[in-house]
């Protein structure tokens, strides 16, 4: 048994500004105020004195890290990246799929099976793959391969959802593009979540889809046709529907300070989920690296593709937490939560994950005020300490 003492909480209903969190066998036992800590005979205890507990963070859309990208299909990138993943705090992740070919897609998936089938544990938690593409706009396209854009093909992503066993968890894509309602009923049919992404859908497309289960929207803004006073298009109608979440990517870059600040003051935070999309840059220095078969040109954080498309980012999740923090009004509880307990609800693990509370598995962060990793902890074992 493990009890982390004298630390602040974060919990998802209130803060504990001096408490105990006890772990038993890998799962929250119980938390309170210390006043109301009684030491346990067998319990190792840890003193955390001016240091932060939040919930494990959870990335549902990034590419690679630490120079590697799932794209890489090997078991090498996969378990580098869940490992490199730990120094910001992330302690589960559903690496995500770019426009590439069948046989390079179907190897990435595989990979990530044989991983898992092996229990890797040293890194980050894979908890499911998300595919963004292939299914796409051509001018919506971004940093996105034109190459291997394409047209929906349902019997592909079926073979795609029998390779991967039941770990394909979302699928971002046009809904404006045929069969995009047939994909959107298709994916809820098999408990995957489908999202719209790199699209110019009108509001009338979005609502078909709407209709048949879509309630997610792929980094938002971003790779979309903008909001129009007669035509409010994606970006509108994820921004309508009170039960629509929104991904963004709070690093200044894709979307300016200003947006961050408009965005939370209109889009209720309850709906909006904090991702990286990093690519194999992440933590790594400038210089010239790869997205789905393109060169990316890393440059003071900013990584783009020749002709200045942004491609991805260089974000760590933490960061992310820590600039919406800095840019809006929000509680602090509002913003971890967009990376903890918020992902986990849309994606159905909220029952284990994204929260500190009794029964739920003990991955948990200790950072300080400035969201500075300490350590993370992985069902109530030390798997990142800064030295």
């Amino acid at each position: 048994m493990l009890s982390l003492i004298n630390l602040k909480i974060y919990t998802p209903y209130l803060l504990i500004n001096n408490g105990f969190i006890n772990i038993n066998k890998g799962r929250i036992e119980d938390i309170g105020p210390m006043e109301k800590y009684i030491h346990k005979e067998k319990s190792r205890e840890v003193n955390l004195s001016g240091y932060i507990a939040i919930p494990g963070l959870i990335d549902t859309h990034f590419h690679g890290s630490n120079g590697y990208d799932f794209m890489d299909g090997t078991e090498e990138a996969l378990k580098s990246i869940a490992i490199s993943r730990l120094k910001e705090g992330v302690t589960g992740i559903y690496p995500t799929t770019v426009s590439e070919s069948f046989d390079r897609t179907k190897k990435a998936i595989e990979t990530f099976i044989k991983v898992k089938e092996k229990g890797f544990k040293k890194g980050a938690r894979l908890l499911g793959i998300h595919l963004e593409g292939p299914y796409i706009s051509i001018k919506k396209k971004g940093a996105q391969n034109e190459k291997y854009i394409r047209e929906i093909d349902i019997e592909e992503i079926k073979e795609f959802i029998k390779i991967g066993m039941g770990f394909i968890k979302m699928v971002s894509y046009a809904p404006e593009l045929k069969d995009g309602e047939k994909l959107t009923a298709f994916l809820i049919e098999n408990d995957i979540q489908p999202s719209m992404a790199h699209t110019e859908a009108s509001y009338e497309d979005v609502k078909k889809c709407y209709m048949y289960g879509l309630r997610h929207a792929t980094h938002l803004f971003n790779g979309m046709i903008p909001i129009h006073h007669r035509e409010i298009g994606p970006v509108g109608s994820a921004l309508l529907y009170d039960d629509f979440y929104v991904e963004i990517i709070a690093d200044k870059i894709h979307l300016s300070s200003s947006m961050l600040k408009l965005l939370t003051k209109i889009k209720d935070p309850a709906h909006i989920i904090l991702i990286t999309d990093a690519i194999r840059a992440q933590g790594l220095r400038d210089g010239i690296y790869e997205l789905g078969g393109q060169e990316v040109f890393v440059k003071e954080k900013r990584a783009r593709l020749a002709n200045g498309a942004l491609a991805g980012s260089t974000l760590f999740l933490n960061e992310a937490i820590k600039n919406l923090q800095e840019e809006t009004e929000l509680p602090i509880e509002k913003t971890i939560a967009m990376a903890t307990i918020i992902p986990a609800k849309f994606m159905g693990i909220d029952n284990l994950f994204g929260s500190i509370e009794p029964g739920k598995i003990a991955d948990i962060v200790i950072t300080n005020n400035n969201f500075s990793i300490y350590k993370v902890y992985k069902e109530g074992e030390v798997v990142f300490e800064r030295g």
